[in-house]
């Protein structure tokens, strides 16, 4: 009889173990499926949005650097990153305007300061004679930098002068442009 206690004794520790192990486990996922939850909750939660919106940057002189304007912006503080639809920048040097850049969508990664245009990029040298017009579907842009690069196939007209090529880089305020692959070029007649 008392080997039968001692056995219901070691059965009901054995089994307060497992029940205590199997609690601790359960609240442990449980706490951080919570933690997860919250941190994609943060993320996914837009944290300022605007409408018809315009931003402008000025240099320290209190010039005009640029301006960016845009149908939507939706901005995730998780994430530390931007949407904008319809995105419009002008850009200015002596205080005129220098180039004009569109895009059906861009995103602006802030840590990183740069904003991805996504979709009908055109981008306007409104200080060349004659205007000359680069297009391409995706395009980073560095506005501390005035650098631009992508990968993407780019089309730059110029007067009669028309270059296609695979990927490219330009800093903006020195007027250069490299097309690193595939170049093609063709001059029409007038």
């Amino acid at each position: 009889m008392v080997k039968n206690k001692r056995r219901h004794g070691l059965f009901f520790f054995i089994l307060a173990l497992i029940i205590a192990i199997a609690s601790t486990w359960g609240n442990k996922t449980w706490i951080s499926y919570q933690k997860y939850k919250n941190e994609y909750d943060q993320q996914s939660k837009i944290s300022h949005y605007f409408a018809d919106f315009n931003v402008t940057q000025h240099h320290a002189d209190g010039s005009l650097d640029y301006k960016l304007s845009g149908k939507h912006l939706s901005h995730w503080s998780g994430t530390k990153s931007s949407e904008i639809s319809e995105l419009q920048i002008v850009s200015y040097e002596d205080k005129k305007p220098s180039f004009n850049m569109t895009a059906a969508q861009a995103i602006m990664r802030n840590e990183e300061k740069v904003l991805e245009l996504h979709d009908s990029i055109i981008i306007k040298d409104l200080q060349s004679d004659p205007i000359s017009v680069l297009t391409t579907d995706f395009l980073r842009y560095y506005p501390d930098k005035k650098w631009i690069n992508t990968e993407s196939q780019v089309k730059f007209v110029s007067g009669t002068t028309i270059l296609t090529g695979k990927g490219m880089d330009s800093k903006l305020d020195e007027n250069k442009l490299r097309i690193h692959a595939d170049v093609h070029s063709t001059f029409e007649k007038k």
